[in-house]
């Protein structure tokens, strides 16, 4: 699985892809034209292995409404689709479409919604565990992990609710050892392995408890004594987050944004999968999925 963090270089990219793939389909029209004018200069081999160099034989006009429909329409390719049936079977395996089968014109390209193998998706356990290390983080490069703002943002809407969680009250130590162990950063994606808070929560207590414990998704992150007591108490702080403010704040600026998710995932699914396809499949990443973050 993956994540995509939304980020205001995301149209870049998306920009820069849809100007590629304008340039390929100019550049495919214009050798189809090359190619279709040297086509036509080709001379047509006789069978003796000459070349006619006769003049064509006249051809009679043919007036259009005595000419045969047959070859004068255009042809459409159709396919027979079975319609869904409690009686008996519809299907036609030759001859005229039997009464169950509707056909389908397949000259005609609808953009229409379909479903893809890189699903549009939200998570609150995983926005969760961001939002916690966004509190933690004093992020001023170029192009940070989260949202601008988002810090001093929730700072000011807890301070108005009068919260206070066991991750603040260990603010100081636990910033102090995020900054001074870059490879925490690496940790933000471990609740995509998970289906739920409660689930994430539990498997990290295991790992706390257990004397071998190489082969859980936390050792890679939090390999010495060092790293699992910052561990220990950022997920317990997490953990009052979540009890004392979290909750409640998630489905509310959920239910706010529902309409943006739902726009977000119309232009996935109609319009960018199609581009990004192809890329995904050339890569090894045909199956996977878009969480959209809030942090």
């Amino acid at each position: 699985m993956t994540w995509i963090p939304l980020a205001r270089t995301t149209r870049d990219l998306l920009a820069m892809h849809c100007a590629s793939v304008t340039r390929r389909l100019v550049i495919g029209a214009s050798m189809l034209a090359v190619t279709g004018a040297c086509a036509s200069a080709i001379p047509v081999g006789m069978p003796n292995g000459g070349v006619s160099t006769s003049s064509p034989p006249d051809v009679k006009p043919v007036d259009p409404r005595s000419a045969d429909p047959r070859t004068t329409e255009p042809r459409t390719t159709e396919r027979r689709i079975p319609e869904p049936s409690t009686g008996s079977s519809g299907v036609s395996f030759g001859g005229a479409p039997s009464a169950g089968t509707r056909i389908e014109s397949l000259n005609a390209d609808p953009i229409m919604p379909r479903l893809t193998s890189w699903p549009v998706r939200t998570a609150e356990h995983v926005d969760l565990w961001l939002h916690a290390f966004a509190l933690l983080s004093n992020d001023s490069s170029m192009l940070p992990d989260f949202a601008p703002r988002y810090r001093d943002s929730l700072i000011v809407v807890k301070n108005r609710s009068a919260v206070f969680t066991a991750l603040d009250s260990n603010y100081a130590a636990l910033s102090k050892g995020l900054a001074a162990r870059g490879r925490y950063a690496r940790a933000q994606l471990l609740p995509l392995e998970f289906p739920t808070w409660e689930v994430f929560r539990r498997q990290g207590e295991l790992f706390l408890a257990s004397n071998d414990a190489s082969r859980s998704p936390f050792a890679a992150a939090f390999p010495s004594a060092v790293d699992r007591d910052w561990l220990r108490v950022f997920l317990n702080g997490v953990h009052s987050e979540q009890l004392k403010f979290y909750a409640a704040n998630y489905a509310t600026v959920a239910r706010g944004r529902a309409r943006i998710l739902s726009a977000v995932d119309s232009l996935w699914t109609t319009m960018y999968y199609r581009k990004f396809e192809r890329f995904l499949a050339n890569t090894n990443q045909g199956v996977g999925d878009i969480f959209l973050a809030l942090p």
